[in-house]
């Protein structure tokens, strides 16, 4: 089981994975080829991953940006967008062949009414997009309604192209 020392510094946060390369690897990897290949999907105008400032292979530590507060520690949401930002995500994470192995409340952040999904270092990668996709979107958006004010909103149907 690995372990990882994390702290936070203004608007950066470094990580160091602790005994388990594997994890490491697929954390870079995973945040690189969101960046590489990030399309903002449904026009929700913000990138909602973590950015990769640093990384130092030998210490195996990250230098990312921050993305605000994790979900278990809000007792409230209010966004209006929920859904779409949702949706973008996914596809993203999708898109780039990566499953997700640990989307859960710790892992979903806040940060100026805006959703960001941190922490890749426990992935895999498969191309059963579809699969992937789907069971994602509900535990995803599972987690996101237990904390949101509702306004009204508008339900946007899953879908990749």
């Amino acid at each position: 089981m690995s372990k990882n020392l994390v702290t936070i510094c203004n608007s950066t946060v470094h990580k160091t994975i602790i005994r388990d390369k594997k994890n490491y690897y697929n954390e870079k990897q995973s945040l690189q080829v969101l960046h590489l290949n990030y399309k903002d999907y449904l026009n929700v105008n913000y990138y909602p991953f973590p950015r990769l400032l640093e990384y130092n292979d030998k210490e195996l530590s990250l230098t990312l940006s921050y993305c605000g507060l994790s979900l278990n520690k809000i007792s409230k949401l209010n966004i209006s967008n929920a859904e779409a930002c949702i949706n973008n995500i996914l596809y993203n994470v999708t898109y780039n062949n990566i499953i997700d192995l640990d989307i859960k409340t710790d892992n979903i952040c806040i940060l100026f009414e805006k959703i960001y999904l941190i922490d890749f270092d426990k992935v895999s990668f498969s191309t059963d997009k579809q699969i992937n996709y789907t069971a994602d979107y509900y535990l995803f958006k599972y987690l996101i309604d237990k904390k949101i004010i509702r306004q009204g909103c508008l339900l946007l149907i899953p879908f990749l192209g």
